[in-house]
């Protein structure tokens, strides 16, 4: 054994770079996206490149690329600023390390509020967090950059409007927003980008998780229509079609929601998506055992569950079967239904539109 360890230390760099490429993996976090919002998005039971950079300094210098290939930056929100240095010394050593031109991915994960802390006596103003995406793009330039964090925060990260202060009634924890770039994309354009994150990068994707509901059928009582649920989403698509201006920049090609059990009337916003849009993709039940939770379920009746979320598949497909919405959505070539291999609901829903799809928009595909 002394004797191969002795070898591999003489290997030239080149070749210790091709055997380390073979234990590379993808980003955790981009399995679990369309999952409930959890603060270990990015855990990864696999550590075989943390183990090699411990072996010695060479072998180190060797592998920190691969390693920093995915970068996560856990923070906690504060009213003063100051989870800004913990990003800023991100970025010093993106840069002295000289990983930063082969970062791929940002996550950037923020912890709970605290119950006593109210985030708008805290909120800073809107400009600094503008200056922020600003550094963080002049250093590095992922191809995906995602956030999870409280919906108030993801919120301002964002520069959009939360579209209700009431947050106990629907007890959402997190939500996930994730941006990405269709290769190949030139960035050396983007020099006179808005520093806005939605713009400061010809994004091609974007995806939006507002987490679970479930809660809310309980606590709210059902059917409850009285407040919206904490989300940026209304803002995101524009709310009116009194103006042609939507806060979705118009890079944005493919569009995917994930919620778990929405209200119909919240999901409904979606019909405000700009015309640009090519693939729409939705999320509606969970991944996981959520429904056998006691804490998740309490006292909410499974059928108005069933009803919201039929509800929702019905108002998606009227994007492409009914005339007046189908005019609003003409680009759109693709919706894609994430329930699709477990839930016949959406099948019975297509097959009962299938008539009016054909005669309409017979281009689209659906599944």
């Amino acid at each position: 054994m002394a004797a191969q360890v002795a070898q591999a230390a003489q290997f030239p760099p080149a070749l210790l770079s091709k055997v380390f490429g073979f234990l590379d993996t993808q980003a955790p976090s981009l399995t679990r996206l369309q999952h409930q919002p959890v603060l270990d998005l990015t855990d990864s039971p696999t550590v075989n490149l943390k183990s090699i950079s411990a072996v010695s300094l060479r072998w180190r210098q060797n592998v920190l690329q691969l390693l920093f290939k995915h970068i996560r930056v856990l923070l906690k929100w504060d009213g003063d600023f100051w989870w800004t240095l913990k990003v800023e010394a991100m970025l010093k050593f993106a840069r002295r390390s000289g990983i930063a031109p082969t970062v791929r991915s940002l996550t950037i994960v923020f912890n709970s509020l605290d119950e006593e802390r109210h985030f708008s006596k805290e909120k800073p103003p809107p400009g600094k967090i503008d200056q922020l995406w600003k550094s963080v793009f002049d250093i590095i330039s992922p191809r995906r950059l995602t956030v999870v964090a409280p919906p108030e925060i993801l919120s301002y990260m964002t520069s959009c409007s939360l579209s209700t202060p009431v947050l106990a009634h629907y007890h959402i924890p997190h939500q996930i927003l994730s941006l990405a770039l269709a290769p190949p994309t030139d960035l050396t354009r983007m020099s006179e980008a808005k520093p806005s994150l939605l713009s400061i990068r010809p994004w091609s994707s974007l995806l939006l998780n507002e987490g679970s509901f479930i809660r809310a059928y309980s606590i709210c009582g059902y059917p409850y229509i009285g407040t919206s649920p904490p989300s940026i989403l209304t803002d995101l698509v524009g709310g009116s079609r009194k103006t042609n201006q939507f806060i979705l920049p118009s890079s944005i090609q493919d569009f995917s929601y994930v919620a778990i059990f929405p209200f119909s009337f919240h999901f409904g916003n979606l019909r405000n998506l700009p015309p640009h849009l090519r693939r729409l993709f939705v999320k509606l039940i969970p991944s996981g055992d959520m429904l056998a939770d006691p804490w998740q379920t309490a006292q909410a009746n499974v059928l108005d569950l069933v009803q919201e979320r039929n509800s929702c598949y019905e108002q998606l497909l009227s994007f492409v079967s009914k005339p007046e919405e189908a005019k609003l959505h003409r680009h759109l070539k693709m919706i894609e239904c994430g329930d699709g291999d477990v839930e016949p609901a959406w099948g019975a829903e297509m097959a009962r539109h299938h008539g009016a799809i054909a005669n309409i928009n017979s281009h689209i595909i659906i599944r």
